[in-house]
């Protein structure tokens, strides 16, 4: 068997177990607070449903002492730890004594000793690639072990890995899998289309305006330009005093689009790249959620804003709770454009850490501590820095830590994020985690000067 079939093993034999261990009994279920998060949360929420295990369900940013010791403190019979948990593997083994655990995870595990924790993970099974699988991932794999009917679940996972940015113009090989069995449960459609970002929730014309990852000559940042191209291919962009949308147009109208877009680019660039998979929910609960890119962000914002409920329900297809949802999405947008703002006054004040390396941000208590996370992301994809300058922001949460995140500009490679914070951390106390490109921790608050110096001196 290949390493990636060991891991579908490994999963599918600890879920097997996990229901015969935990049918009658009560668990406690713990997710990150993200997509993929929540993402794991509705899946093994609707497994956990379909055996008639009563369950309880906890979100976290990371698990510090006093997240674990509520934990444990519900007395549940057993404790699941979904896309978070492995980086700090021996701190979960102190809290839980002799109760039983698994960790369902795909982060760099803190150990490799047992601890007498069921931890699957693809990396604990020699599956060292980049993005082959997300924790929702794991989590499905997990489930098809409790029960085969559980396939039905794959679309959750693939949602999961989409808003883990593990989704490259196709995916690989485990996140492929499942990627097949939602389309075979019809419960994701695989299509190709012009690369396109908000094509069921954005007016037509602010699709076109704001194409950036297209960047078509005369349209995008054009709202004159984006009138003209369509007037040009005869497509109206209003009808009956109202913005029309991609969905609005005849299939004709699309395909026009997008020719005209291919021949506006020339020998640009590559046809393959501006032409992508689109993965679409056909029983999504709301229309803005049928992009399965477009559902990711706005679940996400759920989680940022400590919405996890709303999150949750909505992937399990409350249509009220997508209500909430959809606005939540623009809540989160107005606290991103209030933290971006900021960047911008502080670089004009000269109070910003920035290099040729580096760039650092503290928002102190300004912004929510659930999004420097995303804005470190929104920075480091801006072409305003070079390719490899890391950029570094941090947060004071409600519980007067430091929330810290790590992420490298552009698409630079061979980069050890995870390590540099790990070993930062170290020095200062506190909990880290992530990947290569991406990485987070908190810190407290009285370590802030302290651990600053120590991450300018990586760079």
């Amino acid at each position: 068997m290949s390493l990636h079939d060991d891991f579908v093993d490994a999963a599918t034999k600890a879920g097997k177990e996990f229901v015969e261990v935990a049918k009658g009994k009560h668990v406690a279920l713990v997710t990150h607070f993200d997509t993929d998060g929540l993402s794991s949360a509705a899946l093994l929420e609707l497994a956990f449903d379909r055996e008639n295990i009563s369950y309880v369900t906890m979100h976290a940013q990371s698990l510090d002492e006093i997240f674990l010791d509520s934990v444990f403190k519900t007395d549940s019979d057993v404790y699941v730890f979904a896309d978070i948990g492995a980086t700090v593997l021996e701190k979960i083994s102190e809290f839980a004594n002799d109760k039983l655990v698994f960790v369902l995870d795909h982060h760099e595990p803190s150990t490799n000793d047992n601890l007498h924790l069921v931890h699957i993970n693809p990396l604990v099974s020699g599956v060292t690639e980049k993005n082959s699988i997300s924790g929702s991932g794991v989590c499905y794999f997990f489930a098809m072990g409790m029960n085969k009917d559980n396939r039905t679940l794959a679309h959750l996972a693939v949602i999961g890995a989409i808003g883990d940015s593990q989704e490259d113009n196709g995916f690989q090989d485990l996140n492929n899998r499942i990627l097949q069995h939602a389309v075979i449960q019809k419960t994701v459609v695989l299509s190709k289309q012009i690369k396109l970002y908000g094509i069921n929730s954005r007016p037509l014309l602010k699709v076109l305006e704001y194409s950036s990852d297209v960047d078509i000559p005369g349209v995008t940042n054009d709202p004159k330009g984006v009138k003209d191209f369509l007037d040009d291919l005869g497509i109206m962009w209003e009808w009956n005093g109202r913005l029309k949308k991609w969905f609005n147009l005849r299939p004709f109208e699309q395909a026009a689009i997008t020719e005209k877009i291919l021949e506006l680019k020339g020998a640009q660039e590559d046809d393959s790249k501006l032409l992508v998979y689109a993965y679409s929910l056909p029983n999504a609960p709301r229309r803005e959620m049928i992009d399965i890119r477009e559902c990711a962000t706005i679940i996400n914002a759920s989680g940022r804003l400590e919405q996890y409920r709303v999150g949750v329900n909505t992937l399990k297809g409350d249509r009220d709770a997508a209500q909430i949802a959809s606005m939540n999405l623009r809540v989160y947008k107005s606290a991103i454009r209030d933290a971006l703002q900021i960047v911008d006054d502080k670089r004009a004040q000269g109070t910003l850490i920035e290099n040729d390396k580096l760039v650092l941000i503290d928002f102190e208590n300004k912004i929510p501590s659930s999004i420097v996370g995303i804005v470190a992301s929104i920075l480091a994809r801006n072409k305003i820095y070079r390719e490899g300058v890391v950029v570094c922001t941090l947060g004071e949460t409600s519980t007067d830590e430091i929330k810290v995140s790590l992420r490298v500009s552009l698409s630079a490679k061979d980069f050890k994020l995870q390590e540099v914070l790990s070993d930062a951390v170290s020095k200062v106390g506190g909990t880290s985690g992530g990947h290569d490109n991406a990485a987070g921790a908190v810190i407290n608050k009285d370590k802030k000067e302290e651990f600053i110096e120590s991450i300018k001196a990586s760079f």
